[in-house]
């Protein structure tokens, strides 16, 4: 990986004004690398959009990022292209971190999951991946807290391939790391290997980025089962996210919900989604209701209480 994601970063620990904090930080250490990145890239959306096609639930596509960053300080011309002058790789280490972050910016929202909505959910299992669920994510990215683990969230649309992406960006403690899902497979499973194929795929086109040793354990790697598992929770958490009927307040304001048309300057600081500020509660109600039902028959148990698949397909 390129220096940026080694740059030691301070990872909060639960509250929200820490993550606000966190997410902040990382925007303006992009900014002290790149002055004026973001300000620019909304006028590059501005000005491309209606010219290069992409679909509404995308802020900026990467591939314009990327150009960008790869003419950084020269003429700023956009042009797509999958191989980038070997010069300016470091500033493309940072394209992971930048394109989510620019969506980030326009609404802010960070979300955080109540503990027993997220059990319920890990429970559910994922077999058809429902893509147009994920279309409806409520803003253009989302920054995410599950269990300690904190990542951003967005889709992304690959405009030299004409495909969808899912996309995590994992905040860690030295840095960040994403993970790329490609929307165009009928399930999960498929999904993964599709994206570690094209990504290694990649690797190979542009392996003047890399050093030999670190692009031949990339090749070499199998970890497919392990990113699924891995990954799965992730993904049934957006997709209650995404869902219709989701139990998503901010406490400050009860009445609101999230939105993609908020601009930046309309937002200056980041708002707190509770997932699950409702449910959550009868959730954890049924299950005290069950364990005391179940100490009075005996060691007969019946099954937790679980999210319905059927509730992401809540659209007209």
């Amino acid at each position: 990986m390129g220096k940026a994601s080694r740059r030691k970063l301070n990872r909060p620990r639960g509250s929200a004004r820490a993550l606000a904090e966190l997410a902040n930080g990382c925007i303006g250490m992009v900014e002290s690398q790149f002055p004026g990145i973001f300000s620019a890239l909304d006028n590059v959306r501005a000005y491309t959009i209606g010219d290069i096609f992409w679909p509404e639930w995308c802020y900026l596509p990467m591939g314009a990022v990327a150009a960008y960053l790869d003419k950084y300080g020269g003429e700023n011309e956009i042009i797509y292209s999958d191989q980038y002058s070997n010069e300016n790789a470091e500033f493309l280490t940072y394209l992971p971190l930048v394109t989510p972050l620019l969506a980030w910016r326009q609404t802010k929202g960070i979300y955080r999951i109540d503990p027993e909505l997220l059990q319920s959910l890990k429970e559910t299992p994922i077999n058809k991946l429902p893509v147009g669920v994920l279309y409806q994510m409520p803003e253009w990215a989302l920054l995410l807290e599950l269990e300690g683990i904190i990542l951003f969230t967005s889709l992304e649309y690959d405009v030299k391939l004409n495909q969808p992406e899912l996309r995590f960006l994992f905040i860690t403690e030295t840095g960040f790391a994403p993970f790329v899902i490609h929307l165009t497979q009928e399930t999960l499973e498929e999904a993964i290997d599709a994206s570690f194929k094209q990504a290694k795929q990649k690797a190979i086109e542009n392996k003047n980025l890399f050093k030999e040793r670190d692009l031949k354990e990339f090749l070499d790697a199998n970890v497919n089962s392990k990113a699924q598992e891995f990954i799965t929770p992730f993904v049934s958490v957006l997709l209650y996210i995404c869902s219709q009927k989701a139990d998503i307040v901010n406490p400050d304001n009860p009445t609101s919900r999230p939105s993609r048309k908020t601009k930046p300057s309309d937002n200056p600081n980041p708002r707190v989604w509770e997932v699950g500020y409702r449910i959550g509660t009868a959730l954890k109600q049924a299950r005290l209701n069950e364990a005391a039902q179940q100490g009075n028959r005996g060691a007969h148990q019946r099954p937790r209480a679980h999210i319905r698949r059927a509730h992401w397909h809540s659209f007209g």
